[in-house]
């Protein structure tokens, strides 16, 4: 994916309210906004190294986490519906594009689950049922799940295992990733720490359920073991949390809110 630092500005498109720009081209006349570079933040220090195995050969991990903030490049950036008001938004089809038109990324946000595995199936260092591994059907660029990062499954079914398991994968809150590999399936407890020399992965790594009840007894082993699993993924996608793009706008309503709660600027 190129970063749009790269980029003088970026384009929003929303397919169905269009026309708010004047620009150079017919394809910038058909955006909804212009935006530009605003501000930027980190967390204010380094992913901390005990989310993974000590390994200090592996170098992608010494970064740090944050944000970029884009803004409208004009006061023009709104649709405005006057003397005749929509009476709703049924659908924005919303597309972020790079100046020339084409768009920003056309990698995929999800990934189909292929397989769940205990990390007791493979070496060290992650040769423990303290840490799942999930495969994902297609690989992925490195980027797209990073150390640090939140995943979050949805409706994972795979026979053999328990409902308690089911429910933790799919879990709204999401999981800390540990690490990425691959699998190069040449046969069992085969895992390669890092993407392949073309920046490519198929493993994320997570931690399993914790017990809070071990955890107040200070047991050697708080996490709950759910055994030797190698199991295959009969439905299931995952997303990675943290570089979801968001995108605020103001509606302003012609009347009122009828109940009072609302100001109609900010309905």
């Amino acid at each position: 994916m190129l970063s749009p630092l790269n980029l003088p500005f970026i384009n929003v498109r929303i397919k169905e309210h269009d026309n708010t720009q004047r620009g150079s081209s017919q394809q910038l006349n058909t955006v909804f906004s212009t935006l530009r570079y605003d501000k930027e933040w980190t967390t204010d220090s380094n992913i901390p190294e005990y989310y993974t195995p000590t390994n200090t050969s592996v170098g992608y991990y010494k970064k740090r986490k944050g944000y970029i903030l884009f803004r409208p490049s004009a006061e023009v950036a709104a649709k405005d519906y006057r003397p005749t008001p929509i009476a709703n938004i049924k659908q924005m089809s919303i597309t972020i594009e790079r100046p020339d038109g084409t768009p920003l990324s056309t990698s995929r946000d999800s990934y189909l689950i292929s397989n769940l595995y205990t990390g007791n199936n493979f070496a060290a260092p992650f040769n423990s049922a303290q840490y799942l591994f999930i495969k994902t059907e297609q690989w992925f660029p490195f980027n797209k799940f990073e150390v640090g990062d939140y995943l979050v499954a949805r409706d994972f079914i795979a026979t053999g295992i328990t409902t308690e398991l089911q429910e933790y994968i799919n879990r709204p809150n999401g999981h800390i990733i540990v690490d990425i590999g691959r699998d190069p399936d040449t046969g069992a407890g085969t895992y390669v720490r890092g993407p392949n020399s073309y920046g490519y992965a198929n493993l994320i790594i997570i931690n399993t359920k914790y017990s809070e009840e071990l955890l107040e007894t200070g047991a050697a082993t708080p996490y709950v073991d759910f055994g030797t699993l190698n199991v295959a993924a009969t439905s299931g996608a995952c997303i990675n949390r943290s570089l979801q793009v968001q995108l605020a706008f103001r509606i302003t309503s012609r009347e009122y809110d009828i109940k009072n709660e609302l100001r109609s600027q900010d309905v």
